[in-house]
Protein backbone atom coordinates (compact mmCIF):
# COMPACT_ATOMS: atom_id res chain seq x y z
CA UNK A 1 0.00 0.00 0.00
CA UNK A 2 1.57 3.49 -0.89
CA UNK A 3 1.02 6.70 1.79
CA UNK A 4 -2.15 7.39 -0.37
CA UNK A 5 -3.85 3.68 0.75
CA UNK A 6 -4.32 2.73 -2.88
CA UNK A 7 -2.46 -0.30 -4.58
CA UNK A 8 1.14 1.40 -6.08
CA UNK A 9 -0.96 2.14 -9.66
CA UNK A 10 -4.00 2.51 -7.90
CA UNK A 11 -3.74 6.64 -8.11
CA UNK A 12 -3.14 7.04 -11.56
CA UNK A 13 -6.10 4.63 -12.67
CA UNK A 14 -7.69 6.35 -10.33
CA UNK A 15 -7.23 9.97 -12.04
CA UNK A 16 -7.16 8.14 -15.30
CA UNK A 17 -11.12 6.90 -14.98
CA UNK A 18 -12.17 10.08 -13.47
CA UNK A 19 -10.55 11.78 -16.61
CA UNK A 20 -12.66 9.71 -18.70
CA UNK A 21 -15.78 10.05 -16.44
CA UNK A 22 -15.43 14.20 -17.65
CA UNK A 23 -14.78 13.31 -20.56
CA UNK A 24 -18.08 11.53 -21.17
CA UNK A 25 -19.97 13.67 -19.40
CA UNK A 26 -18.67 16.59 -21.28
CA UNK A 27 -19.41 15.20 -24.07
CA UNK A 28 -23.26 14.59 -23.36
CA UNK A 29 -23.37 18.02 -21.47
CA UNK A 30 -21.99 19.23 -25.50
CA UNK A 31 -24.81 17.14 -27.30
CA UNK A 32 -27.32 18.19 -25.07
CA UNK A 33 -26.35 21.93 -25.39
CA UNK A 34 -26.64 21.58 -29.04
CA UNK A 35 -30.05 20.46 -28.80
CA UNK A 36 -31.03 23.22 -26.50
CA UNK A 37 -29.38 26.06 -28.92
CA UNK A 38 -32.11 27.85 -31.03
CA UNK A 39 -32.40 26.94 -34.76
CA UNK A 40 -30.32 29.93 -35.36
CA UNK A 41 -27.57 28.45 -33.56
CA UNK A 42 -27.22 31.69 -31.41
CA UNK A 43 -25.61 31.42 -27.98
CA UNK A 44 -25.09 34.89 -27.39
CA UNK A 45 -24.61 38.16 -29.08
CA UNK A 46 -23.41 41.86 -27.93
CA UNK A 47 -22.45 45.64 -29.59
CA UNK A 48 -18.76 45.98 -29.51
CA UNK A 49 -18.07 49.71 -29.50
CA UNK A 50 -14.72 51.21 -29.86
CA UNK A 51 -13.49 55.07 -29.63
CA UNK A 52 -13.32 56.15 -33.19
CA UNK A 53 -15.23 52.84 -34.72
CA UNK A 54 -18.41 52.46 -35.39
CA UNK A 55 -20.36 50.02 -33.47
CA UNK A 56 -20.25 46.22 -34.84
CA UNK A 57 -22.46 43.42 -33.38
CA UNK A 58 -21.09 40.43 -32.11
CA UNK A 59 -22.55 37.21 -32.75
CA UNK A 60 -21.54 33.73 -31.29
CA UNK A 61 -22.97 30.59 -32.83
CA UNK A 62 -22.72 27.08 -32.26
CA UNK A 63 -20.53 25.34 -32.46
CA UNK A 64 -18.14 27.88 -31.76
CA UNK A 65 -17.90 30.58 -34.99
CA UNK A 66 -18.24 34.15 -34.20
CA UNK A 67 -20.31 36.61 -36.40
CA UNK A 68 -19.26 40.30 -36.72
CA UNK A 69 -21.79 42.28 -38.33
CA UNK A 70 -22.83 45.83 -39.29
CA UNK A 71 -25.60 46.86 -36.99
CA UNK A 72 -28.86 47.87 -38.75
CA UNK A 73 -27.94 46.12 -42.52
CA UNK A 74 -26.25 42.79 -41.17
CA UNK A 75 -23.40 42.59 -43.39
CA UNK A 76 -21.19 40.06 -42.17
CA UNK A 77 -17.54 42.32 -41.58
CA UNK A 78 -15.79 39.08 -40.04
CA UNK A 79 -16.33 35.41 -39.19
CA UNK A 80 -14.07 33.55 -37.28
CA UNK A 81 -13.79 30.27 -35.21
CA UNK A 82 -13.73 31.66 -31.59
CA UNK A 83 -10.28 28.70 -31.22
CA UNK A 84 -8.20 31.59 -33.91
CA UNK A 85 -10.30 34.81 -32.20
CA UNK A 86 -7.04 36.08 -30.04
CA UNK A 87 -4.60 35.44 -33.09
CA UNK A 88 -6.83 37.26 -35.91
CA UNK A 89 -9.81 39.50 -34.03
CA UNK A 90 -7.96 40.54 -30.46
CA UNK A 91 -10.20 43.19 -30.08
CA UNK A 92 -13.50 40.74 -30.29
CA UNK A 93 -11.67 38.49 -28.62
CA UNK A 94 -10.86 40.96 -25.44
CA UNK A 95 -14.97 42.02 -25.75
CA UNK A 96 -16.12 37.96 -25.50
CA UNK A 97 -13.80 37.46 -22.16
CA UNK A 98 -15.33 40.78 -20.70
CA UNK A 99 -19.10 38.74 -21.71
CA UNK A 100 -17.83 35.42 -20.51
CA UNK A 101 -17.05 36.63 -17.45
CA UNK A 102 -20.67 38.05 -16.76
CA UNK A 103 -21.14 34.46 -16.61
CA UNK A 104 -23.11 32.05 -18.46
CA UNK A 105 -25.02 32.61 -22.11
CA UNK A 106 -26.87 29.42 -21.74
CA UNK A 107 -28.00 26.75 -19.48
CA UNK A 108 -29.96 23.64 -18.85
CA UNK A 109 -29.99 20.64 -16.38
CA UNK A 110 -28.92 17.41 -17.09
CA UNK A 111 -30.35 14.03 -15.19
CA UNK A 112 -28.05 11.34 -15.95
CA UNK A 113 -28.88 7.83 -15.48
CA UNK A 114 -27.20 6.35 -12.60
CA UNK A 115 -25.75 9.66 -11.51
CA UNK A 116 -26.90 12.95 -9.54
CA UNK A 117 -28.68 16.36 -11.68
CA UNK A 118 -25.71 18.09 -13.56
CA UNK A 119 -25.65 21.68 -14.32
CA UNK A 120 -24.09 22.50 -17.33
CA UNK A 121 -23.75 25.86 -18.55
CA UNK A 122 -22.08 27.62 -22.08
CA UNK A 123 -20.27 30.72 -22.07
CA UNK A 124 -19.14 33.88 -24.58
CA UNK A 125 -15.93 31.89 -25.19
CA UNK A 126 -18.00 28.42 -26.33
CA UNK A 127 -16.46 27.16 -22.75
CA UNK A 128 -18.73 24.49 -21.76
CA UNK A 129 -18.58 23.48 -17.82
CA UNK A 130 -20.46 20.73 -16.15
CA UNK A 131 -21.28 21.22 -12.83
CA UNK A 132 -23.07 18.62 -9.85
CA UNK A 133 -26.27 20.82 -8.87
CA UNK A 134 -26.54 19.71 -4.31
CA UNK A 135 -22.53 20.23 -4.55
CA UNK A 136 -21.65 22.85 -6.77
CA UNK A 137 -18.12 20.90 -7.91
CA UNK A 138 -16.78 21.43 -11.60
CA UNK A 139 -17.61 17.87 -12.70
CA UNK A 140 -16.28 18.93 -16.23
CA UNK A 141 -15.04 21.99 -18.45
CA UNK A 142 -14.18 22.31 -22.03
CA UNK A 143 -11.17 24.02 -24.27
CA UNK A 144 -12.18 27.55 -25.42
CA UNK A 145 -13.95 26.59 -28.82
CA UNK A 146 -14.38 22.92 -28.40
CA UNK A 147 -16.89 21.87 -26.12
CA UNK A 148 -16.32 18.42 -26.05
CA UNK A 149 -13.02 18.40 -25.50
CA UNK A 150 -11.67 18.41 -21.49
CA UNK A 151 -9.78 21.40 -20.77
CA UNK A 152 -5.93 20.41 -20.77
CA UNK A 153 -4.73 20.32 -17.00
CA UNK A 154 -8.28 19.77 -15.99
CA UNK A 155 -8.29 17.68 -12.50
CA UNK A 156 -11.99 15.77 -11.54
CA UNK A 157 -10.09 14.57 -8.33
CA UNK A 158 -9.19 17.00 -5.77
CA UNK A 159 -6.19 15.47 -3.15
CA UNK A 160 -8.97 14.86 -0.53
CA UNK A 161 -11.02 12.68 -2.88
CA UNK A 162 -7.81 10.71 -3.04
CA UNK A 163 -6.78 10.30 0.78
CA UNK A 164 -7.40 7.57 2.67
CA UNK A 165 -10.81 7.24 4.89
CA UNK A 166 -11.36 5.68 8.25
CA UNK A 167 -14.41 3.78 8.02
Amino acid sequence: MSAHGLEPGGMEKAISAARDSAQQCLQAAAAAMASKVSADGAICSGLLRKPGCKPVSVLVLWPCWVLELEPGTGTIIAETHIAELQAKRPDTAAFLQRMAEGGPAKSMFLHPAQSRRQRATVDAQCVVRVHDTKTGELRAESEPGQPGVLRAGFEPLTPADLAPRLT
